[in-house]
This record gives structure tokens, sequence and C-alpha cells, in this order.
């Protein structure tokens, strides 16, 4: 999810303590679109999935089910994993019309057991993953701290950050023993600001996006990558749940007529994942990438380098 203080579609991340080199990256309002769109996802992108493999978290609707669908369409091989079977198989057949290979796998990847029941099934099944695409998400409580439920709000960190750091736990040997893979975060632009009464939320998306710096920094020089990326605002379940529940509308009313006016598709979020998959920002790993400024960001890959944006950091008074 996306909110507000981002300034969605802009790209302007200065005002919120994101680095951002003015100079090498234009500023423009782009109304929830990409400026090439699926043109950037060449046949040559697409060719180069084909014989991989892939793991995508949260993969039983939404952005996730969305995710495998094309990484299967571009030739690779994913293990769609989820907490329930019914949503799971229902997205395994909608990617098997695809005419691809792709697994269903129940396993909750906030706990140990539930990650080596992910990676028995794809080493089983595929071997060594290429690609993890760490989708799996949940929206937390709403409302002011001292209202929280304190177990909820440590569920939601156990999931939105404890998950994405045990699977790249369970991957990230694998991945360097045979130093090649890339793994995805999928993060928020609301983990870059404070957004009341979703303290939970906005706090796991920041932990996850400074994890991946770190993780970044821990592997250069390999050829294993990682980025954390924001997808956009997509009329998701997620996305539905804050407009339409008693807690979303009294906390966050703002936020139907944000995602009327800012609203993003699951299709473009889709071809940004698979341009990552493919290789396109290999140069821009441990970085923050939004589908707002990606084209700009591979334009300007040198210059983001060694501006060291794109990365979390506080602003100098």
């Amino acid at each position: 999810m996306n909110y507000r203080s981002i300034g969605s579609c802009s790209g302007n991340y200065s005002e919120i303590g994101f680095r951002k080199v003015e100079k090498h990256l234009k500023r423009g309002r782009t109304g929830g679109r990409w400026e090439t769109g699926k043109q950037v996802i060449s046949e040559s992108t697409r060719l180069s999935l084909a014989g991989t493999s892939a793991i995508v978290t949260g993969a039983s609707r939404g952005l996730g089910r969305e995710y495998a669908r094309v990484l299967v369409a571009a030739g690779a091989a994913v293990v769609c994993v989820a907490r329930t079977l019914s949503d799971l198989e229902e997205t395994v057949d909608a990617v098997a019309r695809t005419g691809g290979a792709a697994l269903a796998c129940v396993a909750d990847v906030s706990s140990a057991d539930g990650v080596r029941e992910v990676m028995a099934r794809t080493e089983q099944a595929y071997g060594v993953p290429d690609l993890l695409v760490n989708n799996a998400g949940i929206l937390g409580p709403l409302g002011p701290l001292h209202e929280n439920d304190v177990e909820q709000w440590w569920r939601c960190l156990a999931t939105n950050l404890g998950g994405p750091m045990r699977m790249m736990n369970a991957v990230l040997p694998r991945m360097l023993e045979r130093n090649h893979g890339r793994i995805i975060n999928v993060a928020s632009g609301s983990g870059t600001s404070a957004t009341p009464y979703l303290c939970g939320y906005v706090t796991s998306k920041a932990a996850l996006i400074r994890l991946t710096e770190t993780v970044g920094k821990e592997i250069a020089g390999t050829g294993v990558r990682v980025f954390a990326i924001e997808p956009g605002t997509a009329r998701t379940r997620m996305a539905e749940e804050v407009i339409n529940s008693p807690s979303g509308k009294r906390w966050l009313g703002w936020f139907r007529d944000y995602i009327n006016e800012h609203e993003c598709s699951i299709e473009l979020a889709a071809d940004f994942i698979l341009l990552l998959a493919g290789g396109a920002a290999d140069e821009l790993s441990g970085r923050f990438l939004s589908v707002h400024n990606i084209e700009q960001a591979l334009r300007n890959q040198d210059a983001i380098r060694r501006a060291d944006a794109l990365t979390l950091k506080l602003l100098s008074v």
C-alpha cells in the first residue's frame, strides 16, 4: 500500500527523509501510469526467465497472484506460497492456464517450520530458486498505538518483517553458493513516512526497507541482488479493508479519496516485478525502487550509486 504522505506517482521522497538526487532524477506526475509501460518488458527479458524458478509468498490473491502469473508466463516455474489452500489452488489454476509450471505450498513464512516447508517443496520440485518475491503481508491494527492490541501489532511485524527475514535467511546461502539470485521485498511508500493510526504497518515496512539496504551491502560484489519496492496503490483486498472496515473509516477515512485519485493497476505492479526479475535493475541492488520512478532510475543507475540515492536516510538540518 502507498499513502498520501508519499505523493504517489511523483517520485519525490525528499520531503519525508528520503535522499534523492534531484538533478539526476526528474520529478513529474504520471497519473499512475508508467512512462513506457509494458514496452520496457522486452522479449529478451521474458526469455531470460525461461528455465528459472521462483518463490512468491502471499500468492493466494491480489498482487501475489498476479506476480506468480506473469513470472510463469515469462517462463519461470513458481512455488506459490500462502496460508490458505483454497485461495492458493485458485492461483495455481489461474497460473496453469498460461501453460507454465506452478505448485501450491501452504505455509506460514513467519515461522521457522513454515520456511522449512517452503524450501523443501521448492528444492524438491525445482531446485535452488533463482528468485524470491517476499510479498506476504498484513495490515495490522488500525488506530492509535495506545489502543492497539499488542499481539496483533507484533503479528504484523512478524509477518511483514519476520517473514521476509526468515525467507532471506533460508535462500541466501543457496543463492550465494551458486553466485546467482534475486530477492524482491515488497515494501511500501508508507514505510518512508509516519502515517498516524497505522504504526504497526508503517514500522514493519520501514524496517523491511532498511533490512534490504543492509543485506544489499552484505552481499555486494556477489552475483546475488536484493531490492525493496513500492508496487503502487492497487485496489487489493487490503486496500478494501482500509476503505470499508469500521476502523479504516474511523482512522484512515482519507484513503478512499486517495486511492480513487492515485490507483495503480495490479498489472503494472506485476510488470515491475518482471522487470526486476529479468535483471534490468541489478546495479541498484539494496535500494528502494518505486513503480513510479523506475524508468528514471534505470536511466540513471550510475548517478544513483555515486550519490547513494534511493536509500532511507534522515534529512540534515
